[in-house]
């Protein structure tokens, strides 16, 4: 008897031991890791924006040092963010012996008595940079960029690589300005008397001028627009007056002379067409907009446009010139709104 009830209760305390395993065990969700993650997040943000203060001082002292009270933003005047930029604001006699630094031409183009460009398009004097937006914003709707997207950073870089580009155009916007002063004191030691714009035309002129530079766009501007870039009464889209101002030439037909196809997207009879030719670059618009910003001719094999396997089989089909435009890209050039360059370029780099 005592052997059975020890055998029992032996299996009866195995039996106890293997239901308490299968039981689920309770866990207690602790408080404390998400109040002191809430707490970190709180800490950064606040280094941020101390940060930015510190920064936006600096600035000031800066301005007042260096420039006086020669610069004007939007929280200086009133109007100035719905009115649109003129430099008669800070100099009354015109401004020819200045020089502009924004990442916005549109708040320029119409400019009262511009006394450099057409009509419509901003003055000479403009130096185009690349759109800058500090990281912590990102995201945020602003003035400046209804879309509170980063223009620069396409979705194949990485930040680090974003940061040391933005760090270029600082570099490249202060070779510019000390060449524009050399240039400057060089004519005036001469006893020649040459206006900021003039010197400004002149050097992007020399950005293609020293080898020649064939264009044809390809899905960037309307086919209907292209053709009244000759009409000096109005103003050029966009891509065709950087091109033009750096000293290339811009055609609407495939020919043999050209150098360069600009294209948006692949696909399209002129990039098939650009892609069997020795000595045609396929780029994409961001290989132009890095020559406007800097002045200087940029490799081309950074920004090549990347074909798919179904755009090299095309390749090797023969088409024979003058080679005439797909309806598809017809459609799609009339369809798009180049008059918005902003849309435009924030759908470029974000490809």
């Amino acid at each position: 008897e005592n052997m059975e009830s020890k055998t029992a209760s032996k299996q009866k305390q195995e039996n106890s031991e293997e239901i308490n395993e299968h039981k689920r065990k309770r866990v207690k969700f602790d408080e404390e890791p998400m109040k002191n993650d809430l707490l970190a997040k709180f800490e950064d943000a606040k280094d941020e924006f101390e940060t930015a203060e510190q920064q936006l001082k600096i600035a000031h002292a800066l301005q007042r040092k260096i420039f006086g009270s020669r610069i004007i933003s939007r929280t200086d005047v009133g109007d100035l963010g719905r009115d649109v930029k003129d430099l008669r604001r800070a100099f009354p006699c015109g401004g020819t012996m200045s020089s502009v630094v924004d990442d916005r031409e549109d708040v320029w183009a119409n400019a009262k008595n511009n006394l450099s460009g057409r009509p419509g398009e901003p003055p000479h004097n403009l130096l185009l940079v690349r759109p800058y937006h500090w990281k912590p914003f990102l995201g945020f709707a602003d003035v400046n960029n209804a879309s509170g997207v980063d223009l620069s950073l396409t979705s194949n870089e990485s930040e680090d690589t974003a940061e040391d580009e933005k760090c270029l155009q600082l570099k490249w916007t202060a070779n510019i300005l000390r060449r524009l002063f050399d240039e400057y004191y060089r004519y005036y030691d001469k006893g020649e008397t040459r206006s900021v714009p003039d010197i400004l035309c002149e050097m992007r002129k020399k950005v293609f001028g020293e080898k020649p530079i064939v264009l044809l766009f390809s899905g960037l501007v309307p086919l209907h627009k292209q053709q009244k870039n000759y009409d000096p009464s109005k103003p050029r889209p966009a891509y065709i007056r950087y091109a033009q101002e750096l000293g290339g030439k811009v055609v609407t037909d495939i020919d043999k002379k050209i150098t360069h196809v600009v294209a948006a997207r692949e696909g399209t009879d002129k990039v098939h067409w650009a892609s069997r030719q020795q000595n045609c670059h396929v780029v994409r618009a961001s290989w132009l907009m890095e020559c406007f910003w800097s002045f200087t001719r940029v490799d081309e094999n950074e920004h090549m446009l990347k074909l798919s396997l179904s755009s090299k089989v095309a390749e090797t089909t023969k088409i024979d010139l003058p080679l005439p435009v797909s309806r598809q890209e017809k459609d799609d050039s009339d369809s798009s709104d180049d008059d918005d360059f902003a849309a435009e370029l924030e759908a470029e780099m974000l490809t």
